[in-house]
């Protein structure tokens, strides 16, 4: 699967509960890398942007000369069942020095005791000037009371797209506020073409993720600032009686409360949908080169809010790696390095450092370099209210509690209310 639609995986950290004992104590079943040279720092990665990616950072990162003459070897670790080898591999000994994964993996190994804090790490960055190299709010999205438990290095924001041509064809312009939202949907509806592109079927997360992105657009969140469940904040009803308001007027799809990543993007590709949430590569994954699918300007919530959820996916350092002051000396090597992901393996995705947004091979991404101005800006985690993610997300995400929730509003039978009080109760049972 491409890189867009791989986010429900590595957003979801789940295996852990899932794993046996055996394959704790083997991880043969999982598919493990054979042991490397235990004197080598063991980086694994993952498919972020097919083979062009990941040569181009083997390439790097086995060029890579240390003190000492310490080297790294570099792993390609798949999606599919990442999260069991990961587990196996931890349990077992017999995992990296320092990898990237999940956006919430480093919070779940870090409160096992498996993932070092890195804050020596952000220290030498500091030192140098290149913490000021990160984005606003990247950084602070990984910090918990103990420590950052990663390095932010790219970003899986959620914009809103728009189909231009839809829009001209209706006579309305991209919403700027949710009023004009309504207006925009109510003129779409004449032609047959929906205003919220959505879905909440198999491995289909944007449902979820555009309500969470609602409510943060109407400065609400699921969480309070201390990362307790408030599902029933004023912000949060208000947020979801425009859902409901928009489902009641037949502006989203009833379909889609079953519809997949390829059913949401076969409406886009053939346009029964004009406005929606969905990743900064839509246009890539779509193939469209002809810019009459673009990134609309953030819009204001009632209250004058702006913004959208975003996953801060992050570089994070475990415990059992041949030496901690060589493997975080690597880590600040391989972030000084980081645009060689975007100049050289063409990455797809956002990165997390200003630099890299300023690049040539960047900049020509016209849609990616307006969400960076636009949204990155107004940008929050999942977690928010709260700046930073906490490891009880992982269940969260990937769990039924809110596609059930999301069903429910997208059908838009349901008292928004109610459907939250329901939330609010599977939120708090399942931290």
């Amino acid at each position: 699967m491409s890189n867009s639609h791989n986010g429900w995986s590595r957003r979801g950290f789940l295996g852990l509960a899932g794993a046996t004992a055996a394959g704790l104590a083997s991880g043969a079943s999982f598919g493990l890398p054979a042991r490397a040279d235990e004197a080598a720092i063991k980086f694994w990665d993952m498919p972020w942007g097919g083979t062009t990616y990941n040569n181009a950072m083997k390439d790097l990162v086995e060029g890579y000369a240390g003190p000492g003459g310490r080297t790294a070897t570099y792993q390609t670790i798949q999606w599919a069942n990442f999260q069991q080898v990961f587990a196996s591999a931890l349990a077992s000994n017999t995992g990296p020095a320092a990898s990237t994964g999940g956006a919430f993996q480093a919070f779940q190994f870090a409160k096992q005791g498996q993932v070092l804090y890195a804050d020596d790490i952000i220290d030498k960055l500091r030192e140098s000037g290149k913490i000021n190299d990160f984005l606003p709010g990247t950084l602070e999205a990984l910090k918990t009371k103990d420590g950052y438990v990663g390095i932010p290095w790219n970003l899986d924001v959620r914009p809103i797209w728009v189909r231009t041509s839809l829009l001209e064809k209706a006579g309305v312009e991209a919403p700027k506020d949710w009023a004009s939202w309504l207006t925009a949907g109510k003129a779409l509806k004449k032609n047959g073409v929906y205003a919220f592109a959505t879905g909440a079927g198999p491995n289909n997360n944007f449902g979820y993720h555009g309500l969470v992105s609602l409510m943060i657009n109407n400065a609400g969140g699921l969480f309070n600032e201390n990362q307790e469940p408030d599902a029933l904040y004023d912000r949060n009803v208000e947020a979801m009686e425009f859902v409901r308001e928009m489902a009641s007027e037949g502006l989203i799809d009833p379909a889609s409360v079953s519809y997949s990543t390829d059913n949401l993007d076969t409406m886009w590709r053939t346009g029964k949908v004009a406005i929606g949430y969905h990743t900064p590569g839509l246009d890539k994954v779509l193939g469209e080169t002809d810019g009459d699918l673009v990134v609309m300007s953030p819009p204001e919530g009632p209250h004058g809010d702006k913004g959208t959820a975003y996953y801060v996916n992050n570089i994070m350092m475990y415990a059992n790696n041949p030496s901690t002051p060589d493997t975080e000396e690597f880590l600040v090597w391989y972030v000084n390095n980081l645009a060689h992901a975007w100049t050289v393996g063409k990455a797809p995705t956002l990165p997390a450092l200003k630099s890299i947004t300023e690049t040539e091979e960047f900049r020509s991404r016209k849609q990616a370099v307006k969400v960076i101005e636009e949204w990155q800006p107004v940008c929050k985690p999942m977690a928010a209210r709260s700046t930073a993610s906490f490891a009880a997300l992982a269940s969260i995400d990937a769990g039924q509690a809110v596609t059930r929730f999301t069903q429910t509003m997208l059908a838009g039978r349901t008292d928004a209310k109610k459907a939250l009080e329901r939330l609010q109760s599977d939120l708090e049972d399942l931290m």
